[in-house]
């Protein structure tokens, strides 16, 4: 059985709550406690996910599941987030250019033989 899910933008709703509603909470300062620690295994929960980028960095790897994350733990990451995705780019860009260089020089080390040249020889 899995726990339920919370609703996505559930801290925004929360810390409005508390706002504007705090008088009419009982002890509105544990519930604000409550949320604190709430929110701070979630991101945490977050992080140990992002481990998972390295696996998919070097290929092997499914991605990042964003299941279940909510709108404002997206907004936190977004910075850091958008750091490791210019960072894998530039890997990328990187072995991409490599590439191109090894093939070009590859292609430039190749001389043409003429004595493998068939297509003289085909009748048509």
């Amino acid at each position: 059985m899995t726990a339920p899910s919370l609703p996505y933008h559930w801290l925004e709703l929360s810390t409005m709550l508390l706002d504007v509603a705090s008088d009419d909470l009982v002890d509105a300062d544990q519930i604000r406690r409550l949320i604190k620690d709430l929110r701070e295994v979630r991101l945490a929960k977050m992080r140990i996910q992002v481990k998972g980028l390295d696996a998919t960095a070097v290929g092997g790897g499914d991605g990042l599941p964003l299941t279940g994350v909510g709108a404002m733990e997206i907004g936190e990451s977004r910075g850091f987030m958008s750091g490791v995705a210019e960072t894998f780019r530039q890997i990328g860009a990187s072995k991409e250019e490599a590439s191109k260089e090894r093939d070009a020089e590859e292609a430039a080390n190749t001389q043409y033989d003429e004595t493998n040249d068939d297509y003289d020889d085909m009748e048509l």
